[in-house]
């Protein structure tokens, strides 16, 4: 009966950890910044710079 809450907080606490994996990648794969091909640029412009 007591080892029973204990899994309860081991699985929730996976659960947060794979989801706080999954979104600081993407995070951290929002802030790579590509360059575009020259024929996007020669097309619409060149892209708006950010800070």
């Amino acid at each position: 009966m007591i080892a029973e809450p204990c899994l309860n907080y081991r699985f929730v606490l996976a659960r947060l950890l794979v989801v706080v994996s999954l979104v600081w990648s993407n995070a951290l794969q929002a802030q790579e910044a590509n360059t575009l091909p020259d024929y996007v640029i020669e097309e619409f412009g060149s892209p708006p710079s950010y800070p």
